[in-house]
């Protein structure tokens, strides 16, 4: 390897993101004005040649880009060292003592493997606290409020219902990157129940389209159902999407909604077989669409029609 100079953040953080989980990386923060840093500079080239495996990143602390960074790191002064696995922090030197830099580095390149899987189970330990808590646990960008992905939104409209814990894996670097490694699955988001692995989004889809992730997520179907009655003021069990009925019924139903200009929560029957099957039974109503109101089913379109014509259906509609 080769003394790697850094000119942005965003190179900085990749080379830690994708170097620091298989080797213990090196910050080096210099000012190479100083004849102190230029003689660890001299020492780290010297010991590159010694230790393959050795990964040194070069911060200049007089390019104002990296500001970011030395404040990240908390630099005072010049030079500091720092031994960065898998986004942790081993240790920080605040010293141009050449035998102590020495030292140091070649412990660290020593042990790097003893360091690695040290600091992999410290995540690992830290995982597993978290899928401690019973039922649905999901990693995710964001949080159900404020979701940072597609990908993320997508689940959250598949398992509209259910309960569920989060963790924002954009707030932690090492959970976000170490879980990866844990569940040996590449992307996000990922859904566990009680501490069981179930998949990414693509998996819930299709465990969701066949009726079967009812069972995987070990809830019952009539409190999801009762939740999802309730998960707004206005709820509508419909075919297809406001945007694009799958029946006239429902196209009636999203028409006379519209007619009120009223915010409501759709959920398409047909996303999710134990919803359509299930409903029928727990509403004790045998078609679709179903009109909730503050969870209390209202009906279908007929009785909205007649609800509409009578003047009773605007009032609860538009009630606090």
């Amino acid at each position: 390897m080769s003394l790697i100079w850094q000119e942005f953040p965003a190179d900085f953080y990749k080379v830690i993101r994708e170097k620091s989980f298989t080797n213990v990386v090196t910050l080096c923060f210099v000012s190479p004005a100083i004849e102190a840093c230029q003689n660890v500079l001299h020492c780290f080239e010297e010991l590159i040649k010694i230790h393959s495996s050795l990964i040194v990143s070069i911060v200049d602390v007089d390019n104002p880009a990296m500001n970011e960074v030395k404040e990240l790191y908390q630099v005072q002064r010049v030079p500091t060292i720092a031994g960065i696995v898998g986004f942790k922090l081993l240790e920080r030197l605040e010293s141009a003592d050449i035998p102590v830099i020495v030292s140091k580095i070649m412990d660290w390149c020593e042990n790097h493997n003893k360091l690695i899987e040290q600091v992999k189970e410290e995540n690992f330990a830290k995982i597993r606290e978290i899928l401690q808590k019973p039922g649905m646990t999901i990693f995710i960008k964001g949080t159900p409020q404020q979701p940072r992905c597609k990908f993320t939104r997508k689940l959250l409209e598949l398992i509209k219902g259910y309960e569920f814990s989060h963790f924002d894996i954009l707030s932690d670097d090492s959970i976000r990157e170490y879980l990866k490694i844990y569940s040996k699955w590449p992307t996000y988001p990922q859904v566990y129940v009680n501490g069981e692995f179930i998949g990414g989004v693509d998996i819930v889809e299709s465990l969701t389209k066949t009726g079967e992730f009812i069972n995987s997520s070990g809830q019952n179907i009539n409190d999801r159902l009762k939740r999802l009655a309730s998960i707004d003021k206005i709820v509508l069990f419909m075919k297809g999407v406001p945007e694009n009925p799958f029946c006239g019924f429902s196209e009636a139903m999203v028409q006379l909604l519209a007619k009120y200009d009223v915010k409501y929560t759709s959920f398409d029957i047909f996303s999710d077989p134990s919803v359509r099957e299930g409903l029928k039974v727990f509403s004790n109503w045998p078609t679709y669409p179903q009109l909730y109101i503050d969870g209390n089913l209202i009906g279908g379109i007929d009785i909205a029609r007649q609800m509409d014509e009578s003047g009773e259906l605007e009032p609860i509609l538009k009630a606090n």
